[in-house]
């Protein structure tokens, strides 16, 4: 495939590319708005919005896909796609776990943490009952 066949040389997009395009903008406004919350930080906010605009280039451009994997060595620009996908849902499923357990960690010293301060009110609590039944 030469470059000018990447080309949109006049052509309408298709249904499916408009609504395409719609949700990746959509999705890119989601990301900016969780940035701004502060849910997401730079990085991750950055890491998304290249991901949204590889995919509208790819949605505008679906045969720029075959040209990047054939010069990678791979046939078709479906499979690249593939290959992508796994291994950023694998990278994002491995991410999440990472969180989870640092968040159980957190939540578990937290427990500890309360529990032995609830023990040392109710000592204090004991000890100045037994003061005052005593005095």
């Amino acid at each position: 495939m030469t470059s000018s066949q990447l080309t949109l040389a006049g052509s309408l997009p298709t249904a499916f590319q408009v609504i395409l395009l719609t949700v990746l903008a959509g999705l890119a406004l989601a990301t900016v708005a969780m940035y701004r919350a502060r849910i997401l930080d730079l990085v991750s906010t950055l890491v998304v919005l290249c991901g949204l605009a590889a995919g509208a280039v790819f949605t505008i451009l679906p045969d720029s896909t075959s040209v990047i994997a054939n010069a990678l060595g791979i046939r078709r620009g479906a499979d690249l796609l593939l290959y992508c996908g796994l291994i950023g849902g694998v990278v994002g499923f491995m991410l999440v776990y990472a969180k989870v357990r640092r968040l159980r960690s957190e939540i578990t010293s937290l427990v500890r943490e309360l529990a032995l301060l609830n023990q040392e009110q109710a000592r204090t609590r004991a000890s100045r009952s037994d003061r005052d039944e005593q005095g």
